[in-house]
This record gives structure tokens, sequence and C-alpha cells, in this order.
């Protein structure tokens, strides 16, 4: 073989083996970043809105609830679709969430729609809305969920 056909197949070789090194380091980087990061599906939509409370009985849910429970209903934006139409199988349904609002925080479970709710808004039982005002306050503005 002449000398510039082995130094041809050299340089052929030496570029596959420094991609193949090269793609599989790039890999191996990305992951080791990931393991850091945490994954999106993890992630919690935070939304903001006012908060009020209601006199609770059967909610969309599909069950009836009381007064002393820690619940709350949802906007229809937020509480979204349900699978055939039917509340009872929201995928919402039973969801916890945490209602912080001017440095008081509370834990509620999502049992019922709020129709006249907007997008970020929470209408809790009255127990918990009293976590976090009394009820003379009637309506706090810029709560955050999540």
């Amino acid at each position: 073989m002449s000398s510039n056909l082995l130094n041809a197949r050299f340089f052929f070789l030496m570029t596959i083996s420094l991609c193949i090194i090269a793609f599989f380091s790039d890999l191996s980087t990305a992951n080791k970043w990931n393991r850091g990061i945490r994954n999106e599906s993890v992630l919690v939509k935070r939304e903001t809105g006012d908060v009020t409370f209601y006199d609770v009985g059967l909610g969309a849910c599909g069950k009836t609830n009381s007064n002393s429970d820690f619940i709350c209903a949802l906007s229809r934006d937020d509480f979204g679709s349900s699978p055939g139409g039917n509340s009872n199988k929201n995928p919402n349904c039973g969801k916890q969430i945490t209602i912080n609002c001017g440095g008081k925080s509370v834990d509620v479970t999502v049992v019922d729609l709020c129709e006249g709710c907007s997008a970020g808004d929470a209408d809790l039982s009255p127990a918990a809305f009293n976590e976090l005002a009394k009820p003379s306050a009637g309506r706090l503005h810029g709560c955050t969920w999540s």
C-alpha cells in the first residue's frame, strides 16, 4: 500500500474515533448537569390571584365537604377540562396546593370549581381562609398558590 493511502485511512479512522469520543463525552457532560436540575415534570405551576371563602357543600369533584375541611375551589381556567365532561374525574381533584398570602400559608385540597373566580383566584373553605386572615377581610389580593 502506498504511504498516501495509509495516511488517508489513518486520518479517516482518527476522525471517526474522535467524533465518537466527542459525541459520548458531550452526552456524559449533559447527563452530569441534568442530575443537578429538577425534572420539568416535577415543577409546579405558580398562580397569583385573589383568595375568598365560601360556604362549602357538594363539590365539583363529587364529594360533600364541610366548612371545617381545608379545601378550595379553583377557577374554570385553573380547574381545567374534565374527561368526558365529568368533573368528578378531573385530574386536579384531590390535588394538594399551598396558598401563600400576607406572609401566611395554608395547604388545601382541590375539590371544587369556582364559576365566579378569575384565573389565578382560589375560593377557600372558611377554616382554610381563617389560616390566612379573619373572615371580615373578605377578599385577599395578590396571593400565590402552587
